[in-house]
This record gives structure tokens, sequence and C-alpha cells, in this order.
């Protein structure tokens, strides 16, 4: 397993360090996780937590450098590994009859759709605001937090304690570095529900500036369903729906590895895991 045990790579920035590339470079392509946190400090890449690795697509998965910005472990993906994509559509008994058959696809399809969208949610940042800078925008230009792990550092009793509870995102590059918040590039915003912005703390830890969202934003969740015209025959409506929403729940699928980084590894350990003991 090269990949796993990978023991010399390719520079970045190099020629080799190329998916296309390497081959010829007489490496082995292999794909890599950013990993946080893992159970045994000297086995990161072997003991990481699940909830501990970037996923795909985003800043500090991108590339080695970047996860180490972001204070990650870069691991090569052992050949072994168990993790699979799930697109969350439950196993289907399908019946004889194609209308009834075309009803569970599309109730199924949009169920996943809706459960896709829920959960990009889950785990959001945010922060108990007391006073902004006076532009009726307080998220946006708060300069009083609570502190965390402080009672009124909860979006419950933020109000209580007369503040505002405002939803934060985890920043790590921007246009202004003196308005990091205000000119973010928004393929620098840690997606909801991952490590680093999951609180103010984490964000740090990455290395990136934690910013209150304003309530100007224009950031909304966009289900890559297409607008549909009805028509008028049930069993076209049926064709339409279902269609719409498997190519929806095929595109969260594809775009959840649009960027994925990796390394070109020479050598591993041995173990027949390259990737995942590369040095």
């Amino acid at each position: 397993d090269m990949c796993g045990t990978c023991n010399a790579r390719a520079e970045e920035d190099t020629w080799c360090h190329s998916e296309s590339k390497c081959g010829g470079c007489g490496g082995t392509w292999c794909k890599a996780q950013c990993v946080y946190s893992s159970e045994d400090p000297l086995d990161v890449c072997g003991t990481a937590y699940a909830t501990a690795i970037e996923a795909p697509g985003h800043f500090c998965s991108r590339s080695g450098r970047n996860c180490e910005s972001c204070q990650g472990t870069w691991c090569g993906v052992s050949s072994d590994s168990k993790a699979t994509l799930e697109t969350n559509l439950p196993p289907l008994e399908i019946p004889d009859e194609p209308a009834e058959q075309l009803i569970l696809v599309a109730d199924a399809a949009s169920d996943a759709v809706a459960s896709q969208a829920n959960s990009s949610h889950e785990g959001e940042g945010g922060f108990c605001c007391y006073s902004g800078m006076g532009t009726g925008d307080m998220c946006g230009t708060c300069n009083a937090r609570a502190e965390e792990d402080t009672w009124c550092h909860s979006e419950s009793k933020c109000g209580g304690c007369g503040g505002t509870w405002c939803k934060a995102q985890c920043v790590y590059s921007s246009e202004d570095p003196l308005d990091v918040c205000g000119t973010a590039y928004a393929t620098a915003i840690e997606a909801p529900g991952h490590f680093c912005s999951r609180s103010g703390r984490n964000c740090e830890s990455c290395q990136g500036t934690w910013c209150g969202v304003s309530s100007d934003s224009k950031a909304t969740l966009e289900t890559n369903l297409p607008p549909l015209e009805i028509p008028d025959e049930p069993a076209e409506q049926l064709i339409l729906v279902a269609d719409a929403a498997s190519d929806a729940v095929a595109s969260q699928a594809n775009s959840s590895h649009e960027g994925e980084g990796g390394f070109c590894c020479y050598s591993g350990m041995g173990t027949g895991d390259m990737c995942g003991t590369c040095n």
C-alpha cells in the first residue's frame, strides 16, 4: 500500500507533482487528506478521527502546503481505506408498476437532497455579539463578543445576556489583509460543519479569521435543482421531478470531490500501502 506508507514524495510546485505526470516520473499518484486531530499523536494519519478530516475541495485539503498552514497533517489515503461516498439514498424495493417506481425514485431522491441540504448546516459556528460599529449591521461589524465557553456563548442564552447571536464563518484568505472578513474570497471560506468552522478557537487553530456573517450577505443555500416547467400530465410531472432530483443528488455527490489534493509518491514503508506510509 504505497500511498498509506509513502516515504518519498515529489515536492509541490515541481514537474512531477501532477496526477498526469507522476507515473512518467516513476511515481504513484496518491490521494491525500488533511487531518486535524487523531487518537495517537505519533500516528496521526493512521488514527485520524473521522470528524477531524477536512472534506475534499476546501482550502485546507487542496494541497499539503494549505493543510500545513491550517495546522493539519497531510496524509496519504491508504489503499485499504474504508471511506466511501455516501449519497444518503435509502435502499429501494422496486415495485412492478412503472408509475409506482417513478414515485419511489422521486421521493427517495427528494429526501436525499433535503438530507444533504440540512446536513450542510449541522455544526454551524457563531458568537454572541454585544455591540457593533453603529452601521445597523451588528454581526458584520461586531466589536464586543462573549468569550467562548462562557454562559452567554450560546444561541439560546445570548439574548438573555443582552446580546445578538451571530452566525460566523472561518475565512482563510482575502483580497485585503486589513479587511479579511469584508473581502474574503468565496473559495477560502470554510464550509459549515467542518472542524475549522465549528468555533472561533478551531478557526484560529487552522490559521483562519473568525468572521461574523453580515446581515446583507447574499450567501444562500444552493440545492442545484434546476427550475422546472411543470406539464399538465401527472406522469410527465413525475418524470421531470425524478430526473431533476436525481441530477441534483449526482451533482452534489460529484462536487464533493472537486479540488481533491494529492501527491506523487516514490516509495513507502514496504507494507504494500505506499500512499498511507509515504515518506
